[in-house]
């Protein structure tokens, strides 16, 4: 009887492992971006290129918050506009909050020192939301990071209604 117990054990958590390495092999959203740029951009890096976020996400969603590093939750729940059941943001970690009808829809979260992509907005110390329409991004490459060869910065083609 305790063989078999010991066998279900180590079969559970043999599975548990599995899960565990299947989960952490998803990529990060930004980490989408960057190979989508990767993909069709190219050698375009410096000229023409633009990613549209609208066909990386497999979700209907009205609006892409982007926040940076050490934010409270009562910072987060005032910039969105609505309570949500956030974790305040780590210091150097940047958040994508992709939301519709003040509900958050997608979230990823990544170390902003390794992350592949910065958003930017589009006007100097604008705050850093984007609407669906929004969706398309003009895309610079930025070289000699502390940790990596590279990243790339987003710029929104079009501007939003409250700004123009």
């Amino acid at each position: 009887m305790v063989t078999k117990t010991r066998r279900l054990n180590i079969k559970g958590f043999l599975l548990i492992i599995i899960l565990l390495s299947i989960a952490s092999c998803s990529k990060s959203f930004d980490e989408k971006i960057a190979d989508r740029i990767e993909e069709n951009c190219k050698d375009q890096i410096t000229s023409k290129c633009s990613v549209d976020l609208n066909e990386l996400t497999e979700f209907d969603w009205d609006s892409l918050y982007v926040f940076g590093g050490l934010m409270t939750v009562g910072e987060l729940n005032q910039a969105l506009g609505f309570e949500c059941n956030c974790d305040h943001l780590p210091d150097n970690y940047y958040c994508l909050v992709f939301t519709k009808n003040k509900s958050i829809v997608y979230e990823s979260q990544y170390y902003g020192l390794d992350g592949k992509v910065q958003f930017r907005p589009v006007e100097m110390n604008g705050k850093i939301k984007f609407s669906k329409n929004q969706s398309k991004f003009f895309v610079t490459k930025k070289s000699n990071t502390p940790t990596a060869e590279f990243f790339y910065d987003l710029y929104p083609l079009e501007r939003s209604n409250d700004e123009k």
